[in-house]
């Protein structure tokens, strides 16, 4: 299947949509770009940061007789490959021989950038030296610099336009690294001068004093802590390794040393790894740590745009631990810097440092070096990808990334990831499976594709926060057009008496329409397809991790999370108020989930948040939140258990005892809800939903002693349901009052 050009004096044809859709903006640019230094035009923003990356290294384009640096309004404008587009408002600039729609869709393409294949399916024109060769300071950026509505709507069309799927479009990423000969494989018994250093792993002997040195402007009384004695950051470091790390890969650990490691960066390592230390004293250090962590990254001699990846890394790190571990101050203030971080992660970023060639390292070590590099930045950027699409979803949030912003290919298999040397690397990467781009693999997962085994529990993890980067996006669009057209309803039902309804209560209905459900639908049958990626005989603290959110991901397509703590009279999470019973923020929210607890595909986010309790509470130990290192299981067990909540009290109202006067334990609600759901038909309605309290304080209880300001939050907020019932009946019998009424 191919896509032709719609434009009536264009032949030109597409094996890919999106490729189409980047083409079109030849003939319909939505924005012009331009060079402050050349005052060249661009109909990408990519592509003019490409290009001013350029002038700021005073490169020369290969084979194109371009330019260096130059403030010269009539810069030197030579034939570049680079998409100049020099006179769209005036004559358009053909530069070189090429015509200017070739030029747009044939950049110059780098080792290092991530689209690798042209739009018209040829095989784009690299420069003379090989990757493994280049010894210049390379660039790349984590992001597309486009950000536009329409761009990401017909990205939408492509991945729900399935109806011709092709398996193979999701192999259409490169083997970034591959070169065109093939590099010397070493032996395993070969060594270099560095090889005891990658061998070993370096997690040990944290520089106390580099670090304390960082550290330099904070009180006494914090630096003199015991968090600071040798074998207390030797064990953070540790933890971090074996905790979080393996949830989201940021860091390579073969070629991570603590010795050589920016001393910010091992902070905001050694703080996060802190949050399981049993010394109380240790979390209030690393919170008086993070009060001023940020400003010291921000004020430190390598911050700068584009930043160092070590920047980037130690910000995204503080942004997990602040949203996830701190108090409610430092939650909110991350999450007002969260844009920040990804404004600069917009504008790429300098990830190898310039190196002296080194006669006894091989052309192997180097390409190893250089791919961990570009990996790296290819994780970092799916790190604030995934931490976007969670915090938007379980926080209610507002996403800074779209779909449409993720140009990468997926992260590596764990092999290739973890080997320990170059030359297990070399080996592992001559027989490694091509890596996909991820919007490939994303359409291939909603034609209900399972995942392949060979995709990385972190490439499974990235998915599956795509699967909730849409949900997210659809909603907003669902929300957009139904607050339209309550608008125009208000219009009608005011300008006409005739459309004023007669009296007689009319039956609840979902208002849903059958494209909403369409949507909805699809999104559910692709997490249950995605819900395969857990089948894995290794064990993987990343797919446990996804466990829970694969639950909540269903329950996040039908109904907000966010309203659930407006009924419960939970703080709100941007400004710690609690939304007043009479306020309208509290009639919206009980409209909407009253809604969804009459409508048919309630059954569904009810089993998944029955089947998440189950996984999470049922198990050989007793749970508790404050020894899981799996950052986000206590908030969604949390968020679940209000579900439960909502939908028993709305449905049947207050839990009353059973005839022994006896309130049912949490098992007994389990057990019985989980088979009521078991009957046939969605609208079926199990009996005793309500009685929830048993469960409520099971849960409340696995949250006793949990650090984190939010959990301690939620807890006090199951706490309160018994009087928010109350208020819930109220707001019922107010409802069917009015529908008498009308």
């Amino acid at each position: 299947m191919s896509y032709a050009c719609p434009e009536a004096d264009c032949s030109r044809r597409f094996k890919r949509r999106e490729h189409l859709s980047r083409h079109r903006l030849n003939h319909q640019p939505r924005k012009i770009h331009q060079c402050h230094v050349c005052h060249k035009d661009f109909v990408r923003l990519d592509l003019l940061q490409r290009h001013t990356r350029r002038h700021d290294r005073g490169m020369a384009y290969r084979k194109s007789g371009g330019y260096t640096t130059s403030g010269r309004r009539d810069g030197n404008r030579g034939a570049s490959p680079e998409t100049s587009v020099g006179g769209l408002r005036g004559q358009p600039e053909i530069t070189g021989d090429a015509p200017l729609c070739d030029q747009l869709e044939n950049p110059e393409i780098l080792v290092d950038t991530i689209e690798q294949t042209s739009a018209n399916g040829l095989q784009p024109m690299i420069g003379e030296s090989r990757p493994s060769e280049r010894s210049d300071v390379e660039y790349l950026t984590f992001f597309d610099g486009s950000n536009d509505a329409t761009g990401l709507t017909e990205n939408l069309d492509w991945l729900f336009g399935i109806g011709s799927w092709d398996p193979s479009a999701s192999l259409d990423g490169l083997n970034i690294l591959a070169p065109t000969t093939e590099l010397p494989v070493w032996s395993p018994t070969s060594t270099t001068s560095q090889g005891s250093v990658l061998a070993v792993g370096n997690t040990h002997l944290v520089p106390r004093e580099k670090v304390l040195s960082a550290l330099m402007t904070l009180p006494a009384d914090v630096l003199s802590s015991s968090f600071f004695d040798a074998t207390s950051l030797e064990w953070f470091m540790q933890s971090y390794w074996q905790n979080y790390n393996p949830h989201f890969s940021l860091l390579h650990r073969p070629t991570f040393s603590v010795q050589d490691a920016p001393p910010l960066l091992l902070v905001a390592l050694l703080t996060l790894g802190a949050t399981l230390s049993p010394d109380k004293d240790h979390y209030r250090v690393a919170e008086k740590i993070h009060e001023s962590l940020r400003w010291l990254i921000f004020t430190s001699p390598g911050f700068q745009a584009p930043a160092p990846l070590w920047v980037v890394q130690a910000l995204l790190v503080i942004q997990s631990y602040e949203k996830m571990f701190s108090t409610r101050k430092l939650h909110e203030m991350s999450h007002i810097f969260h844009y920040s971080v990804i404004t600069l992660m917009r504008r790429g970023s300098c990830y190898s440092p310039d190196r002296e060639d080194d006669g006894e390292i091989s052309s192997v070590e180097k390409g190893w070096h250089r791919w961990v590099e570009r990996e790296l930045s290819y994780r970092a950027a799916y790190f604030a990808f995934v931490m976007d699409a969670q915090h938007s979803s379980i926080f209610g949030h507002s996403a800074a990334l779209s779909l449409t912003d993720i140009h990468l290919p997926l992260p590596c298999a764990d092999a290739l990831w973890e080997a320990p040397t170059a030359s297990i690397w070399n080996r592992e990467r001559a027989r490694a499976p091509l890596t996909p781009s991820f919007l490939p693999a994303l359409g291939a997962l909603l034609a209900r594709q399972p995942v392949p085994h060979t995709y990385s529990p972190f490439a499974r993890f990235v998915l599956l926060h795509g699967l909730l980067c849409l949900t997210r996006h659809m909603i907003t669009r669902d929300q957009t057009a139904s607050y339209l057209a309550d608008q125009q309803q208000q219009q009608q039902q005011a300008s006409s008496e005739t459309e004023r309804a007669a009296g007689g209560g009319a039956p609840r209905s979902s208002g849903t329409t059958p494209e909403q459900d369409s949507w909805k639908d699809r999104l559910d049958r692709a997490i249950d397809t995605w819900s395969f990626s857990l089948l894995s005989r290794e064990p993987s603290l990343c797919l446990e991790a996804a466990r829970p959110l694969q639950r909540i991901a269903h329950v996040s397509i039908h109904v907000s999370l966010v309203d659930f703590h407006v009924l419960a009279g939970a703080p709100n999470l941007a400004t710690g108020d609690r939304s007043p019973r009479d306020s309208v923020q509290f009639a919206r929210a009980y409209k909407r989930i009253d809604k969804w607890a009459y409508d048919h595909n309630a059954k569904r986010a009810l089993s998944h948040c029955l089947l998440l309790i189950q996984e999470t509470m049922f198990t050989r130990t007793r749970y508790q939140a404050a020894e899981d290192n799996i950052i986000l299981k206590p908030w969604v067990l949390y968020n679940t258990t209000l579900v439960l909540w909502a939908y028993g009290a709305i449905r049947e109202g207050t839990d009353e005892p059973v005839a022994q006067g006896q309130q049912w334990t949490a098992e007994e609600y389990l057990a019985h809800m989980l088979n009521g759901l078991m009957g046939e038909g969605d609208l079926v309605q199990p009996k005793g939903s309500n009685r929830t309290t048993g469960l409520v304080v099971a849960v409340r209880n696995a949250l006793e002693g949990c650090r984190w300001e939010l959990l301690e939050e939620a807890k006090e907020t199951l706490s309160r349901l018994p009087e928010q019932t109350s208020i819930l009946l109220s707001m019922g019998s107010r409802s069917t009052a009015a529908e008498s009424h009308s």
